[in-house]
């Protein structure tokens, strides 16, 4: 990452966490020989943080559903909170996650935290089959022009961040 980039007002174990989450996903469904990548950067009022890795990728379909509890992509050690818990996190910094993957091809995973936690707003631009899960909503479609699922099928309504814990 860039030295430059800047400081960000965060919680620093919870940032470390989502990090871990993050990575240790990434890891967990990245097979010998592939690759793990980390990176952060600064867009206008906001700074990304990702991970993407050369993995077995998610299915349309599971993109949406590996952000609610006890959901994954399938058979793994964990208990299916990993995702669910990084969207919570950056969505208490007042920011959302992004997920872009292809099966067979990898899966990256931002997440965008504003530079001023009180003023967000999720990107308008899409590429490929991705997720973005802000607050309590999560939407899966393809970007225009791309193949996909035509039918449009309501998001699940994920918990609400300030919910007993």
């Amino acid at each position: 990452c860039d030295p430059d980039i800047g400081v960000i007002r965060a919680d620093p174990r919870k940032l470390k966490q989502i990090l871990f989450n993050l990575l240790s996903n990434a890891f967990a469904y990245t097979g010998a020989g592939g690759s793990v990548s980390i990176g952060a950067d600064r867009a206008p009022g906001l700074f990304r943080l990702w991970v993407a890795d050369s993995g077995r990728g998610v299915s349309t379909d599971d993109q949406a559903r590996i952000f609610e509890p006890f959901e994954s992509a399938g058979p793994s050690a964990g208990a299916g909170l990993g995702l669910s818990l990084v969207q919570r996190l950056v969505s208490l910094h007042g920011g959302w996650v992004r997920m872009e993957s292809t099966p067979g091809a990898g899966t990256r995973v931002t997440c965008y935290l504003p530079a001023d936690p009180r003023r967000a707003e999720a990107p308008a631009e899409t590429a490929g089959n991705v997720v973005i899960v802000r607050g309590d909503k999560a939407k899966s479609d393809p970007a225009p022009g791309k193949s996909g699922d035509s039918k449009r099928r309501p998001a699940r309504r994920a918990p609400r961040a300030d919910a007993a814990e």
